[in-house]
């Protein structure tokens, strides 16, 4: 599900706010209960996992945006994007027999080995992810513009943060704008 909501503050300023809520369940599991035998020639037998899985993200976008034409024109946006999300998951690994070849057309399982997995894995992560940005592009005149910004980013399952600087510009050579420098 998503919800957008533009206000617009005046004729050259807008604020836009997205809150977009997703969920997902996956859920894995054998068609019966036989334990799954590995022959040389053939599998009998179910598949050996269960697994059960769900996601949950839930997020709040907000954007202010705008132009002013103040010493030059300038675009400029800022914002903040929050993200929430859940992971649960629960799985059991059943044994694994291994069995000796038969001459049989229906082979008879004579085991050589089992493998087994031990005991239910149960998985539960939480995190909240944080950026907040601004850039400007900043246009001095027809054919010369620079763009500057920063963006923080804060990681909530490695808890680690990072701040991303952000400098560009383009010049067009030509009029028509089909030959451009650009560096960044």
């Amino acid at each position: 599900a998503e919800v957008t909501e533009r206000d617009v503050l005046s004729d050259n300023v807008f604020v836009e706010t997205t809150v977009q809520v997703n969920r997902y369940r996956t859920e894995v599991s054998p068609q019966g209960s036989a334990t799954m035998q590995l022959f040389p020639e053939t599998t009998k037998g179910n598949f050996f996992s269960w697994q059960d899985r769900g996601t949950s993200t839930y997020q709040a976008v907000s954007t202010l945006s705008g132009s002013t034409n103040r010493v030059g024109l300038h675009l400029f946006k800022a914002g903040i994007d929050l993200l929430r999300s859940d992971f649960d998951a629960s799985s059991l690994v059943r044994p694994i027999v291994i069995c000796q070849s038969t001459v049989n057309l229906d082979p008879v399982c004579v085991p050589t080995r089992r493998i087994d997995f031990g005991a239910a894995g149960i998985q539960h992560v939480r995190s909240t992810d944080v950026a907040v940005f601004a850039q400007d592009r900043w246009q001095p005149g027809s054919r010369w513009y620079l763009e500057f910004g920063g963006r923080f980013d804060y990681d909530g399952v490695i808890e680690r943060s990072d701040i991303t600087p952000r400098v560009g510009t383009a010049v067009l050579l030509n009029e028509s704008g089909s030959s451009v420098f650009r560096s960044g």
